[in-house]
C-alpha cells in the first residue's frame, strides 16, 4: 500500500475560495498524488460559516475558520485521510466542530473516498482512529490524530490511554500510524518531551508516526520497526507567512511517499518542496516565483538544498537513534537498514520523478532566469 503523507493546510480566506479552486493548489502534485493508496494531510482549520466563535477562551492570535468549500479543494485533489487534532479545530466553537464532521460526512454521502480522525463531539468520537480495511493487498490501518491537548474535543498526544489504543489496534494486526500535531512552531528540531513520546508510540505498534504544527521541516528517524517524521512542514497553508523570517528559516517542506506491508515500512520516498507564496527564492543565477498556497515540486539546485536542510535537520533530534537518508535524483529515501537500492531499483526511481516534473514544465513553472533586484535566499 502506498500513502503520501502532507503537512498542514488551511484556506481561511473566503473571498479566496473560487480563484484558488480554480487554480487547483495542489496541481503540481497531481501525478504524484494519483500514485497512491491514499493522500493524507492535516486539515488545520475549522469549518464554520459564522466564522471564529467569541465562546473560544483564550482567543486564537491567529484564528483559521474555513467555508465548506475549502474541503472541497482537498478532496477535489486526491485527498483521502484528514487528520483534524490541531490547535486550530476548535476555533469555531462547539458549532464549528459539528460543522467540520457534517461537511467530511456529507462529502463521503456524496460519493467520496474520505475517513477522518482527532475530532469529536463526545471522548470516543474524539479518541477513535479512522479504520481503512485493506482491499487487494490486505493492509489494514488505523489513524489516530492527536495533538497537544489544545482543548475538549480534540484528541491529545499524551493521554495516557492512547499508549494502550495504540497496543490494542496493534494486537490486532492493524497496522498502527499516529498523527501528532506538536512541537513548537519554527524550530528546526522536536523538543525532547515529544521526541520520548513518539518513541514510545513506537514501541506501542505504532509503524509510522508523521509529526506537524511547526511549518518547517523537522528531521526524521527510524526507530526500532517504526519510522518517525517529526515535521512535513505545510502543504498549502493559505495564510501570510512572515514568522518563519523572524525564526530565521524557509518554508520548505517535504511530501512523504510511504510504501507500507502490514506492520511493516518498506519505503520512504522524501519529495522536497517549497510552500512560501510570499518570497522569491533565488540561488545562483535561477529564482523561484512564490505560488499562493500551492506547494512547488524541486529539482537540481533547489531540491538539493531542501534535502541538506532535512539531513542537517536529522542530525538535530535529540536523543534519537542515527539515522540515514540516500539521494537518487532529487528526492531522498529513508535508509530502512537493508542492503543498499541496486542499479535496477535506482533506475526504477529516477524514472518515476521525470513523469511527475513533466507537470511542472508543461504549466511553464519552475525557477527562472534571475533579473536585477532580487533578494537571494
Amino acid at each position: 500500500m502506498v500513502l503520501n503523507f502532507m503537512g498542514d493546510a488551511t484556506y481561511p480566506d473566503a473571498l479566496a475560495l473560487p480563484k484558488l479552486a480554480q487554480e487547483r493548489p495542489l496541481r503540481l502534485l497531481g501525478p504524484i498524488l494519483e500514485s497512491a493508496d491514499f493522500n493524507v494531510v492535516n486539515f488545520e482549520c475549522a469549518v464554520s460559516r459564522k466564522g471564529p466563535s467569541p465562546e473560544v477562551r483564550p482567543q486564537p492570535v491567529f484564528p483559521l475558520c474555513c467555508q465548506p468549500a475549502a474541503l472541497d479543494l482537498l478532496l477535489d485533489a486526491g485527498v483521502s485521510v484528514v487528520s483534524l487534532a490541531n490547535n486550530h479545530a476548535l476555533d469555531g466553537g462547539v458549532d464549528g466542530v459539528s460543522q467540520t464532521l457534517q461537511a467530511l460526512s456529507q462529502a463521503r454521502e456524496r460519493g467520496r473516498r474520505v475517513w477522518w480522525a482527532g475530532l469529536g463531539r463526545t471522548p470516543e468520537e474524539m479518541e477513535q482512529p479512522a479504520r481503512v480495511a485493506g482491499t487487494d493487498n490486505g493492509v489494514d490501518i488505523s489513524f489516530f490524530s492527536v495533538s497537544l491537548g489544545f482543548g475538549p474535543m480534540v484528541a491529545r498526544l499524551y493521554d495516557p490511554g492512547l499508549t494502550e489504543r495504540v497496543r490494542a489496534e496493534a494486537a490486532r494486526g492493524v497496522t498502527v500510524i499516529v498523527m501528532a500535531h506538536s512541537g513548537d512552531e519554527f524550530a528546526v528540531a522536536p523538543n525532547g518531551k515529544d521526541v520520548r513520546r513518539f518513541h514510545q508510540l513506537v514501541d506501542a505498534g505504532a509503524t509510522l508516526v508523521v509529526g506537524h504544527h511547526p511549518h518547517i521541516l523537522q528531521g526524521v528517524e527510524r526507530y526500532g520497526r517504526g519510522v518517525i517524521l517529526y515535521s512535513l512542514g505545510n502543504i498549502s497553508f493559505d495564510t501570510p507567512t512572515f514568522r518563519n523570517g523572524r525564526a530565521g528559516v524557509m518554508m520548505q517542506s517535504v511530501l512523504a511517499r510511504v510504501t507500507l506491508a502490514r506492520q511493516q515500512v518498506i519505503e520512504v520516498e522524501l519529495v522536497p518542496l517549497y510552500v512560501d507564496h510570499w518570497t522569491p527564492w533565488g540561488i545562483g543565477s535561477q529564482v523561484l516565483e512564490p505560488l499562493r498556497a500551492t506547494p512547488q515540486l524541486l529539482a537540481g539546485a533547489f531540491a538539493a538544498a531542501t534535502l541538506d536542510v532535512l539531513a542537517h535537520r536529522t542530525a538535530l533530534v535529540p536523543g534519537g537513534s542515527p539515522t540515514h537518508l540516500t539521494r537518487v535524483g532529487d528526492r531522498a529515501y529513508v535508509d530502512l537498514g537493508g542492503p543498499a537500492p541496486g542499479k535496477d531499483e535506482v533506475q526504477v526511481r529516477l524514472s518515476r520523478q521525470g513523469p511527475e516534473y513533466a507537470v511542472v514544465a508543461e504549466l511553464g513553472l519552475g525557477p527562472k532566469p534571475r533579473h536585477g533586484g532580487r533578494r537571494r535566499r
